[in-house]
Order: C-alpha cells, then structure tokens, then sequence
C-alpha cells in the first residue's frame, strides 16, 4: 500500500462521521455535491443553507437529509472526494516514475488538472478549505494531509538524491508550493487563463527549480525560512 492510501486509510479509520446508508439514488446523491460544490462557492460556507442547496439540486430539502446528516457532512464528504481522487491519481502516476522533478512535475499537472479545471472546486478549495479548518480542525488533518504528505516525500526522495538543494526545508517548500498551485487554479478556472494544464504545470517546476533568474539561491535558505515558521 502506498503513501496515498495508507494516508487514506487512517483518514477514513480516524473519521468520525457516520454516512447514512443506503444512498438510494447516485444521480440525486450526485445532483446534492455538484449543487452544494456551487452553494458552497458562491455563498460561502456559513451563509449557505441547506435549501439553497436543495433548490439547485431542484431536489426536495427533505431529500438531502437521506444521504447527508447535515451541512457541515456535505462539505466534508466534497473535500473527502477531492482529495481522495487526487492522492490516487498522483500516487498512480508517481508509481511510474522514479526522478524526483518528474514526480514533482507530475503533481502539479494531476493537481491542476483536478482543481483548476472546475470553476466551483476551485474557489471552494480557495476560501473554505482554510476557514474550514478554524472550526472543524480535522479537515485539514484527515483530507488535505493525505496529499500534503505525498508532496513532503517527493521533496525529501529530491534532497536525499542531490537533486533538490540540502539547505531547503521542505515543510516551507511544500506550503510554498500549495500556495502557488491554489492560486493557479483561481486564475485557471477564473478567466481562462493558462488552460493548458500541462504548460502551467512545466512553468510552476521550472521556477521552483531554477528561480527566475540566473542564480543557485543564496546560503542560509533553511535559517530564513527556519524563522518564519
């Protein structure tokens, strides 16, 4: 099993939100995530209820509650999805390959990829995820780590084969990297720009890789980042 899963595994077995089971209809469970991913985008979290969602799933409020237990379930069960998806996909995809800048340019394709391609996830992601975490702390340590923490070995296999820098600290690389990639999906899905994936992916690695300009870095990188966390 690998790093993915196992994150995967531990999530679903520290989780403690219980799905109400049988979900009767897949379309109407469906219907309810698109339309909540939508809700939930253009209310925000807090201001949106579960009647706005049930009207744009054109679905009965009543309905909602045979597959969800409440509001904050939804929002769980979207970042349980995402993130599940995309641990698998870049899990499978890094299984093919061994170098570590192909690993790390791979990520970025299957992340943008997922999230950049979809206008609502996007700025779901953008605004939510973080404020999320304020008042139910487990979403970042149940979905987001799972993918966090592939990135985090991709960065420590570069350090250990000498192809990325000794001095970096890749906890401060890694949410460098989550922040660059966050706000390339908003541009992404937002107006158009950069709608090829794999380009956007390939000038994200070369600027974490080569700078933007003609220089090896500065020493004492890990001090100074050492100290801004």
């Amino acid at each position: 099993m690998g790093l993915a899963a196992r994150s995967i595994e531990i999530a679903l077995v520290n989780n403690k939100r219980q799905f109400i089971k049988p979900r009767r209809s897949e379309r109407k469970y469906r219907a309810i995530i698109e339309a909540a991913k939508k809700v939930f985008s253009q209310k925000g979290f807090y201001n949106a209820r579960v009647s706005d969602i049930s009207d744009q799933a054109q679905i009965a409020s009543g309905t909602i509650y045979l597959y969800f237990k409440n509001k904050d379930d939804i929002l769980a069960t979207l970042f349980d999805e995402t993130f599940r998806r995309i641990g698998v996909e870049i899990e499978s995809s890094l299984n093919k390959c061994s170098d570590s800048r192909e690993k790390l340019s791979n990520f970025f394709s299957i992340y943008l990829n997922v999230v950049g391609s979809d206008k609502y996830l996007a700025e779901l992601i953008h605004v939510e995820m973080n404020q999320a975490t304020k008042f139910m702390p487990e979403y970042r340590e149940l979905y987001f780590q799972c993918v966090m923490d592939i990135l985090l070995d991709i960065i420590d296999q570069g350090i250990a084969d000498g192809v990325f820098r000794e001095d970096l600290d890749s906890k401060a690389v890694a949410g460098m990297i989550f922040g660059v990639l966050d706000q390339m999906c908003m541009l992404k899905s937002k107006n158009g720009r950069g709608q090829n994936t794999k380009g956007l992916a390939s000038l994200i690695e070369s600027i974490f890789l080569q700078g933007i300009e003609e220089s090896k870095g500065y020493a004492g990188a890990k001090q100074f980042t050492a100290s801004l966390l």
